[in-house]
């Protein structure tokens, strides 16, 4: 094959993908909430587990007790540490929480409350977290991947928040990410009651432009190979 012909193939072969990307529906992304998906029940709770570490990043530990607050939300907790996630899931604002929302707050000892995330595939995704003050908090808020940090941030008071920016990254199947809390500048766990947004959606690429992208290179690779010999 001449090396003018080449390139008119090749040519045609790149308007055929820019042809197939403009009129291919965008497949539908999986999206998981941590306070959409709370499971008052189960512990894990699918893609979902909430625990605690002794410290930053170091072995996780699941919640075994579970019940209601005073209030009427449900949380999830350990009575020797007096850590807890909590879930307001009444319908109406219930003291400090909203509806819907979800939070979490250390333990005694600067022990740390995690909400975990598991990977159930291997994708691209978007994490998104907001970490912020539901009461007079003093906290030190996590995002980690696999024990290492993505971001880390301080609450200090009533309407403070730290918040993640939107992140894409590759993530293997059973890889986590974690969402911690711990003591904060003050020391203690008084009034440490921290909400948490977050999000982690894939980023998906439909089958047939993978497959076409494949078939693309390899007519180029022959088509490379035909025109030198």
């Amino acid at each position: 094959m001449k090396i003018k012909e080449m390139n008119y193939q090749v040519r045609g072969m790149i308007i055929g993908l820019v042809t197939l990307l403009s009129s291919t529906p965008a497949a539908q992304a999986a999206i998981f909430d941590a306070a959409a998906d709370f499971s008052a029940s189960d512990n894990p709770n699918s893609v979902w587990s909430y625990g605690w570490s002794e410290t930053l990043g170091s072995a996780f530990h699941l919640y075994t007790d579970k019940g209601k607050d005073s209030f009427g939300n449900d949380v999830w907790y350990d009575s020797p540490h007096a850590q807890f996630v909590v879930h307001n899931g009444t319908g109406t604002v219930t003291s400090i929480w909203q509806v819907d929302q979800l939070g979490f707050g250390p333990g005694q000892n600067n022990t740390y409350s995690v909400i975990r995330w598991t990977a159930p595939s291997t994708e691209i995704y978007t994490i998104t977290a907001s970490f912020g003050a539901a009461d007079n908090t003093t906290s030190d808020a996590h995002l980690q991947s696999n024990g290492n940090s993505l971001f880390q941030g301080d609450i200090n008071g009533f309407g403070s928040a730290v918040q993640f920016s939107p992140t894409t990254i590759a993530i293997n199947a059973g890889d986590t990410i974690d969402f911690t809390v711990g003591w904060g500048a003050n020391g203690n766990i008084n009034s440490d009651n921290t909400s948490l947004s977050a999000t982690i959606s894939t980023v998906p690429i439909p089958a047939n432009i993978w497959l076409f992208g494949s078939a693309l290179l390899g007519l180029f690779g022959a088509s490379r190979k035909r025109a030198v010999l």
